[in-house]
């Protein structure tokens, strides 16, 4: 009755209900039905959800440009989930022109919420002057944030800087923490460097057989660096 009387979170928590299939039948049209009536409220988490059903074609048709608008909305009103997404499709030229600019703004006001994905690609953006003037020390501290948060990708991000020594001091033993622990929350990436870091005995001891076994590990997860290692030396 709420639902049906105007009220934006009764809509909400009805589309969820159709959503989820909890109480009533699954059903991803009439979740749109009910996300859309909340989110032409203002509501932010229906907006959000809507974007979502439009870039993936459910219980509505696929449209990148509508999700984007969605996503828009409730981007403007903080949402750092949204802003994230409103970045990727920038990125991606999906729904919107292409413009990494655009989406290192948008990356940028998730990252500065302390939205993970969001840091990590800003990040990256960061290291390669897309969008953004090149600048390996704040890719850094972004990288880091995100390290910081358990993200893979980023530990990854950072240590590969510490191995190289751009944007900070190029420190062997910084680069090992990072990509163990990249390694170990299943980045199969950071696979192939330690392997390296083992094979060239880098702040370790070299150990053939524990590079032999990194390599392994990456090429088995689909690391085609590692997979192209182990060719070369091992076969």
């Amino acid at each position: 009755k709420a639902a049906d009387q105007g009220e934006a979170a009764a809509q909400r928590n009805l589309a969820a209900m159709y959503y989820h299939g909890r109480g009533l039948k699954q059903s991803d049209a009439e979740a749109a039905k009910w996300f859309r009536k909340a989110a032409d409220l203002g509501d932010l988490e229906s907006q959000l959800e809507l974007g979502l059903m439009c870039i993936n074609g459910q219980g509505v048709r696929e449209d990148h440009a509508q999700g984007a608008d969605w996503f828009r909305k409730a981007a403007n009103k903080g949402s750092a989930v949204a802003q994230k997404n409103l970045g990727i499709l920038y990125l991606k030229g999906q729904g919107v022109p292409l413009n990494a600019a655009e989406a290192a703004k948008w990356f940028r006001k998730a990252a500065e919420l302390g939205e993970v994905q969001s840091q990590n690609e800003l990040g990256r953006l960061l290291v390669g002057g897309i969008g953004v003037p090149k600048d390996n020390a704040e890719a850094a501290t972004w990288f880091r944030k995100a390290a910081d948060q358990g993200d893979p990708s980023a530990q990854r991000n950072l240590a590969t800087l510490y191995f190289v020594g751009q944007g900070v001091a190029q420190d062997d033993a910084e680069a090992l923490k990072w990509f163990l622990k990249s390694a170990e929350g299943g980045d199969a990436p950071s696979r192939y460097y330690l392997g390296l870091i083992y094979v060239r005995g880098r702040g370790v001891t070299q150990n053939l057989e524990e590079a032999f076994k990194q390599f392994r590990a990456g090429a088995e997860a689909g690391d085609a660096m590692a997979q192209n290692e182990l060719a070369f030396r091992y076969q």
